[in-house]
C-alpha cells in the first residue's frame, strides 16, 4: 500500500514537471501538427523556444533611400509589451521605448511621449513578430490554433485571428513569413534568406521585407531565459 502511494506521488510530480512540454500543439488537422513539430525541431526544439523570455538583436540595415547603412539594436521581453529600439549611424540616432501602454521617442537629446495610434502600430508589429509567433507555437497557449491554409501554408491563429502564415523550405525552416497588413487588405511578406545558430536556437540572419529593398543582416542574436535587465523607459523623463 505504501509503495502504491509513493508511486502515485512520483507520477503526479513527473506529470507536473513535464506538463509544459506535454501540452499538445492545437491544430485542426494532423498535417499542421506534423509540420509545426518538424519546424520547431529544426529551429532548436520546442522546449528551448518555450523557455525564451527575452532577446537582444543587433543588425545592420541597408536601403537605397538611405545613403549609409544604419545599425539597429533591439531589447525585448516576451511575457509583456516591453522593448527598446535604437537606430542610428553617423547622421542620426533615435531611441524608442515601449513600457506597457506608454511609448516614447528620443531624438537629438529630446524625449517625447508618442500618441496612442503610433503605440498601437508598434504593438501590432510586435504581436506579429516572427520570434513571438515561434515562441507561442512552442508554448501552445489556449486560443492558439494551427492549420494548413488554402495556399498550403502553416497558418497560426490567435483568438480566431490570423497571426501569421509560413512556408517552410526543404529543411523545414519558415523562410517565408506572412502577416496581415495593418489596413486589412492583403498580407506583408518577409523572406528569411540566410540562417544561423545562437546558443542552440536556429534563427534568420538575413531578413528581406517585400517589396521593400531593405535588408537586415544580423550581427548578434542573444537569447535569455530571464527577463531583460534593460530599462524600458528613458532616463530623462
Amino acid at each position: 500500500m505504501k509503495l502504491s502511494a509513493i508511486a502515485l506521488i512520483l507520477f503526479f510530480i513527473t506529470v507536473n514537471a513535464l506538463g509544459q512540454a506535454k501540452t499538445p500543439l492545437l491544430a485542426v488537422d494532423r498535417q499542421a501538427t506534423k509540420r509545426a513539430e518538424k519546424m520547431l525541431k529544426v529551429l532548436g526544439g520546442r522546449a528551448r523556444w518555450a523557455r525564451l523570455e527575452s532577446l537582444y538583436i543587433r543588425a545592420i540595415h541597408t536601403k537605397k533611400a538611405i545613403p549609409k547603412p544604419y545599425k539597429s539594436e533591439i531589447w525585448r521581453n516576451f511575457a509583456s509589451a516591453q522593448f527598446k529600439i535604437v537606430h542610428g549611424n553617423e547622421d542620426f540616432h533615435n531611441e524608442r521605448y515601449v513600457e506597457g501602454a506608454k511609448d516614447w521617442l528620443m531624438r537629438r537629446g529630446e524625449t517625447r511621449q508618442l500618441p496612442e495610434n503610433q503605440l498601437a502600430d508598434l504593438l501590432r508589429w510586435d504581436t506579429h513578430l516572427f520570434y513571438n509567433t515561434i515562441r507561442k507555437i512552442a508554448l501552445a497557449p489556449a486560443g492558439l490554433v494551427l492549420k494548413i491554409d488554402d495556399k498550403n501554408r502553416l497558418a497560426v491563429y490567435e483568438s480566431g485571428k490570423l497571426l501569421a502564415a509560413m512556408e517552410l523550405d526543404a529543411k523545414n525552416r519558415p523562410f517565408k513569413y506572412y502577416v496581415p497588413r495593418a489596413d486589412g487588405i492583403g498580407e506583408s511578406l518577409t523572406i528569411y534568406s540566410e540562417w544561423g545558430e545562437s546558443e542552440g536556437y536556429v534563427h534568420p540572419t538575413v531578413s528581406e521585407p517585400q517589396p521593400s529593398d531593405e535588408i537586415y543582416r544580423t550581427e548578434e542574436w542573444k537569447p535569455n531565459r530571464q527577463p531583460s535587465p534593460v530599462k524600458f523607459t528613458p532616463d530623462n523623463i
